[in-house]
């Protein structure tokens, strides 16, 4: 039972890693772009 909790909070945090990295690429892109706009 442990075990399978402990499995199922991996998979938890793994998931939620992977919403925030893809979140913070995506304001990094942003904030390229706004650079990018900013130097021409």
């Amino acid at each position: 039972m442990r075990a399978q909790q402990r499995a199922l909070g991996c998979i938890q945090v793994k998931r939620v890693l992977r919403i925030t990295r893809g979140m913070i690429r995506r304001r990094v892109k942003r904030i390229e772009a706004v650079i990018l706009i900013l130097n021409f």
